[in-house]
């Protein structure tokens, strides 16, 4: 049975980080930001379309751990009540990354942790926890990541592409309409706007739920000299897409049209815009 001393033990081990985390963010003074983070932001995160749970993709993901988890539980069948502590942090693991119901696969690397530990029969957890757990990361972040596909496969990076022409043609501000917000680490900016995600202010959902205001976004943007838009659908045709946020797109298309440049990429779904009208 697991003692109170040894339950609290491990409660101040998960408690760390999350304390350190809120002792930074309170003496820069960002306290309710960080509070805001944790406890509201994921309520308002939520998708308007209804998709099925990723059952066959997180089997693909976790196959090896969820054997191994099966195995070590039959084997410490006896003790069983000393890994609950893992089987409850897998379960809100599982609840936290799949609450906003966008289930993008590496959200549940927050499963990673605790099944790797409940993987390790109780007699040979000192020596096996590092080997597993490092299987386990590696054998998920190589399933999940995009970035060693496109390293290993070359599958195009847009945001390395979409930056390494904007410092040809001499560099400047960027602002992401749409597609990845890599682009601004690639250029070493920050976004010229409060936003950092183009989902924000280009998704008419997201656009409602955190009140973005829209006529601040623009006028943050009046004086940018590049403009990225990577999506299946063409800024000029995206006026009366449904999916589209119309407040955002229509006075875009306007400034577009009246002071930018389209330029050619490599990509197929990717627009860079030069502005050429100065003021």
């Amino acid at each position: 049975m697991v003692t109170l001393s040894a339950f609290f033990n491990i409660l101040v081990f998960f408690l760390i980080p999350i304390g350190v985390s809120f002792l930074i963010y309170f003496l820069l003074g960002h306290h309710k930001e960080y509070l805001s983070a944790v406890f509201t932001v994921s309520s308002k995160h939520q998708t308007s379309i209804t998709v099925g749970f990723p059952y066959k993709d997180l089997l693909k993901l976790f196959w090896p751990a969820i054997i191994l988890t099966t195995i070590s539980l039959l084997i410490d069948f006896k003790n069983v009540s000393e890994k609950m502590i893992f089987l409850i942090l897998t379960l809100t693991g599982i609840i936290g990354a799949s609450y906003t119901g966008y289930f993008f696969q590496h959200y549940f690397l927050a499963l990673v942790p605790p099944l790797a530990i409940l993987a390790i029969p109780k007699k040979q957890i000192t020596v096996f926890i590092p080997i597993i757990i490092t299987s386990l990361l590696l054998y998920s972040w190589s399933n999940i990541s995009n970035r060693w596909k496109k390293d290993l496969l070359y599958i195009p990076d847009h945001s390395k592409i979409i930056a390494a022409q904007i410092k040809g043609l001499g560099g400047g501000q960027l602002f992401v309409a749409s597609g990845v917000h890599a682009t601004y680490i690639y250029l070493n900016q920050l976004s010229p706007t409060a936003y950092v995600q183009p989902v924000n202010y280009i998704d008419p959902f997201f656009s409602k739920n955190f009140s973005v205001d829209i006529q601040r976004v623009l006028k943050e943007i009046e004086a940018v000299p590049f403009i990225q838009w990577c999506n299946p659908i063409p800024l000029e045709n995206a006026k009366g897409n449904e999916s589209i946020n119309q407040e955002f797109i229509s006075p875009l298309q306007l400034m577009v049209k009246e002071k930018y440049q389209k330029l050619q990429t490599e990509l197929e779904e990717c627009s860079l815009y030069k502005k050429t009208y100065l003021k």
